[in-house]
């Protein structure tokens, strides 16, 4: 998933086009916000894989969530905005807009079992002048 350029919205994101994905997966299968790698090699006796990512994060009703992963391949939509893959490791903090001042805490980091670790009780308010 991606921000949208109205900043309110996200869209899906064929993953298995990105670099990363190209680069370690042989058999990718574009899912609505997530993938699938199927990667014949690396079976298990059971004749399945299973590829951990974290679900999308909504965005908040101010400001925008940036996620960054240490070692991730660098990849860029079409429209030039920096694409992360939600596997692992991915940290994500919410961003305020200028003239808003982050209150509370809004930082999740996706573990191993693909679920958000973190918190989520800040939220973007207007700055006193």
């Amino acid at each position: 998933m991606e921000l949208s350029s109205d900043w309110k919205t996200c869209q899906d994101i064929n993953e298995c086009e990105t670099d990363e994905i190209l680069q370690t997966c042989k058999t990718c299968i574009n899912t609505q916000g997530s993938y699938m790698c199927l990667d014949m090699t690396d079976m298990q006796s059971d004749q399945s894989s299973t590829n951990v990512v974290c679900k999308p994060l909504f965005p908040p009703s101010r400001g925008f969530i940036s996620c960054t992963r240490k070692g991730a391949f660098q990849s860029f939509t079409k429209k030039g905005r920096r694409r992360i893959i939600n596997s692992p490791g991915t940290a994500c903090e919410l961003v305020c807009p200028y003239g808003y001042k982050l209150t509370g805490d809004y930082n999740f980091v996706c573990g191993i079992n693909g679920e958000w670790q973190g918190k989520q009780n800040g939220k973007c308010i207007g700055k006193i002048l």
